[in-house]
């Protein structure tokens, strides 16, 4: 089978890579340098606080980015505050479950947390600039055809084109952002948005922390150096856009960790950074064949780096045809974009 994909970012390059294993012929058209894809600008950390349907996801993409190269996942403990016990409590089994070591945090070693309803739990975080060289070198390696500098565009009766020829086989728009531009009516599924996180120095936590109550998140990444954000959702009209941060966000960021941690206030803004990030109507993937024939997957919501290279064997199943996208992924009704903010299906409190 000969594969075109649309999209040479984690969830384009993971497919290529799914495919070439299987022995198709595959060539990816990017359009953007290798650094500017918005898995790049994550802080790294593949998140297990998802919905039962969602964690054995998360986990195969733990597997998938393990098997690639040694040292591109590290495991950890982080420090979850949830909303409320229950939802707390169902988690923690959820994990048990699924062979992860999460637990109560009777005493998480922190005062300022005392009183809370928290849980230490299994993580992992990944180099992302390693996973995605890596990936990339996977992909030649195997023979995947990577077309740099290639603006593939709609041709109204002959779909998506590249220099005014229509690309070859099975085409996949895996486009992130501008998933929306490159199908027909893609707008109605598809709302882009900004995503951003900061680098900050001093006020450093003992291990990554997830505050639901206070809605922000910080990973340590060097004994003096963090990086804290909330998964800004700012809708955007133009997915470039999305490459432009603002600083004010951040800065409202470290104002909610300063609540838990008064040293915050005492540590340096050393980087804001930003990338576009793509949502549905009900916040949830599409993993599925539009009606004009391509197949499609995006609107990951912001956990690219924790999702995207298992629904990219998802779509490697879909392409062979052996077996259905999850009905949760499929174009239906409920993906059509709703005025608003982007829902958060992975916050399994809300």
């Amino acid at each position: 089978m000969r594969v075109s994909i649309v999209g040479g970012g984690l969830v384009g390059l993971s497919l290529s890579v799914e495919l070439a294993r299987r022995g198709h012929a595959v060539t990816v058209y990017e359009p953007e340098p290798l650094a500017r894809a918005a898995a790049t600008r994550s802080a790294g950390l593949l998140v297990t606080i998802l919905p039962d349907h969602l964690l054995p996801l998360a986990l195969e993409t733990r597997e998938f980015v393990e098997g690639l190269r040694e040292g591109l996942v590290r495991d950890v403990k982080a420090l979850w505050i949830a909303r409320d016990k229950p939802c707390m409590d169902g988690v923690l089994r959820s994990h048990e479950r699924y062979g992860l070591n999460s637990v109560w945090a009777h005493d998480p070693g922190l005062p300022l947390f005392s009183g809370e309803h928290a849980a230490l739990i299994e993580e992992s975080i990944i180099d992302v600039g390693g996973l995605m060289g890596t990936i990339y070198e996977w992909a030649t390696r195997l023979g995947v055809e990577i077309v740099s500098g290639a603006r593939v565009t709609w041709r109204r009766g002959y779909g998506p084109s590249w220099k005014g020829e229509t690309l070859h086989g099975e085409v996949v728009v895996a486009a992130g952002a501008w998933t929306g531009l490159l199908v027909p009516d893609g707008s109605e599924y598809f709302m882009p948005y900004r995503c951003q996180a900061a680098s900050i120095e001093g006020a450093n936590p003992p291990l990554p922390i997830e505050d639901d109550s206070l809605g922000y998140y910080i990973v340590p990444v060097s004994p003096n150096r963090s990086n804290i954000g909330d998964g800004a959702n700012t809708p955007l009209t133009d997915p470039d856009e999305g490459f432009i941060p603002d600083p004010e966000d951040s800065y409202n960021v470290l104002e909610r960790y300063a609540q838990r941690n008064s040293r915050a206030w005492e540590s340096r803004v050393l980087q804001v950074w930003s990338a576009p990030c793509n949502t549905t109507g009900d916040g949830l993937p599409i993993v599925d064949y539009h009606e004009s024939g391509v197949l499609v997957v995006s609107g990951l919501n912001g956990a690219g780096v924790t999702l995207g290279p298992a629904l990219a064997r998802i779509a490697a199943d879909v392409l062979e045809a052996s077996r259905e996208p999850p009905s949760i992924f499929r174009f239906s009704p409920s993906k059509r974009v709703r005025p608003g903010r982007p829902l958060e299906p992975y916050d399994v409190c809300g």
